[in-house]
């Protein structure tokens, strides 16, 4: 089962989750979602990857330094602990056509 951490500081969490799900099936791997909004959320999901929706960088900022949420501070101490860890950005707004 693979463990995927959904970052909530802004973005399309229905459109993230239903290609997320699409993209498991398609490869036929077993996920679980879990979507982050405190460092708390971080820590009790214990994610193997990490993705972050796309949306505006000054809101996701203000959002995620905020004392009620901490995610941000939190993400980043995650991310340095190890550098095998997987980290995806997405942005919707352009899907990509092949």
């Amino acid at each position: 089962m693979l463990r995927i951490g959904l970052v909530m500081l802004q973005g399309a969490r229905h459109v993230h989750m239903a290609a997320l799900r699409a993209a498991a099936e398609s490869a036929d791997i077993e996920i679980e979602i879990h979507e982050l909004r405190k460092a708390g959320d971080l820590e009790s999901a214990d994610p193997h990857a990490l993705v972050f929706p796309g949306g505006e960088s000054t809101t996701m900022r203000l959002t995620g330094n905020d004392p009620a949420s901490g995610l941000l501070p939190a993400l980043f101490a995650w991310i340095r602990a190890d550098s095998t860890r997987t980290i995806l950005e997405s942005d919707t707004r352009f899907p990509h056509n092949p």
